[in-house]
């Protein structure tokens, strides 16, 4: 039962780590060395990345779970990481995107 717990578990620790990072990002793209903005960009597309593909594991791996409950709350949590770190990603290309085709790069 705690392998399996385990496996949902550490993905969605992964999904945490991976808005950690995003966080970092959004501080490089405020504050880091202009010449840096494309790195923080690609980082910040990369934690999404990363946290989208730990959040699918999150899915499969509670599927065979039979504690509703325990599956429920995982599940919303990953869900509630996700709408989180999809908004900081969306919010950080704009910014990126704009900065890069923009003079003030």
């Amino acid at each position: 039962l705690q392998a399996n717990r385990g496996a949902a578990e550490v993905p969605l620790s992964v999904v945490e780590m991976c808005l950690e990072a995003m966080k970092l990002a959004r501080v490089v793209v405020d504050k880091g060395n202009p010449a840096s903005l494309s790195d923080a960009g690609v980082a910040g597309l990369m934690a999404h990345a990363g946290a989208q593909g730990a959040y699918y594991n999150v899915l499969i791996n509670i599927q065979t779970m039979e504690d509703d409950d325990w599956k429920r709350d995982i599940s919303q949590k990953a869900k509630a990481l996700m709408e989180d770190i999809d908004q900081q990603a969306a919010q950080l290309r704009k910014d990126v995107e704009q900065r890069l085709t923009s003079s003030d790069a």
